[in-house]
């Protein structure tokens, strides 16, 4: 007979066969929404039927109703995002909305388009005011008294000169002077005494002279540089000083074919 074992088997089934398995209880992580919202109700009537809350028991399943709580709150949240996405739908007729990129425009366009429209700009301002406007024969009267007076002052200055300077034995007009009339010219030259109004006209005539260089932009810096622009502030006038300029009427004008 073979020897006894020391160690006696605890059947908890039926003699000579397996005991049964218990039933795993499933996580909650792995649960779906209906089975999580059964195990939440009962768990509340659990909770309803303990008197002793303050027990670790009691604990417990608060704790796992909070979970059950947050998991739910997670899928249906899912499910929501995962309505949204079936519901899109993707066109190819659809195109994307992509910025094009900034064109490049060399700072020198960019001055002229300025230019361009800043004169537009005054052109239409200009067309709104009244411009004088004359006609072609007083033009050329403007003109005449102009030359006429620039003549006048020409001869007024070749006088004074003539009379300053020292006398020559022939005149400007190529005549040749006789030698008494050449003596009395030096005498006259060397005796003479200029009045105050003689100082007068030769400020005025200095202030012509000015008025004329201020005239002359060529006048108005030197520079000894070879360009002619370094190293000087030259301001260029504005557009909207061309409104200012006397302006013909070309519809007056009268052609003879």
């Amino acid at each position: 007979m073979p020897p006894a074992s020391k160690l006696k088997l605890r059947h908890n089934g039926m003699p000579g066969m397996r005991p049964f398995p218990r039933e795993r209880q499933t996580p909650i992580e792995e649960m779906k929404p209906d089975e999580l919202r059964t195990l939440y109700r009962q768990n509340e009537e659990a909770l309803r039927s303990l008197h002793a809350s303050s027990s670790a028991h009691v604990a417990g399943i608060e704790n796992r109703q909070a979970q059950i709580r947050q998991r739910l709150a997670d899928i249906e949240g899912m499910d929501s995002i995962q309505r949204g996405l079936r519901r899109a739908t993707i066109s190819e007729d659809t195109r994307m909305v992509v910025d094009k990129p900034e064109r490049y425009t060399s700072r020198t366009v960019q001055a002229k388009q300025q230019a361009i429209a800043s004169w537009e700009k005054s052109r239409k301002t200009s067309a709104h005011q009244k411009t004088g406007i004359m006609s072609f024969e007083e033009a050329i009267a403007l003109e005449q008294e102009k030359g006429k007076f620039d003549k006048e002052r020409k001869e007024r200055k070749e006088a004074k000169r003539e009379k300053h300077a020292m006398p020559s034995r022939t005149t400007p007009s190529g005549k040749r002077l006789s030698l008494a009339e050449y003596e009395a010219k030096v005498w006259a030259f060397m005796n003479y005494k200029p009045s105050e109004s003689d100082m007068e006209e030769d400020d005025d005539d200095y202030d012509d002279d000015e008025d004329e260089d201020d005239d002359d932009p060529a006048s108005w810096f030197h520079d000894d540089q070879d360009d002619g622009i370094k190293g000087q502030n030259i301001v260029y006038p504005d557009a909207e000083d061309l409104s200012d300029i006397i302006r013909v009427d070309g519809s007056r004008f009268s052609y003879n074919t």
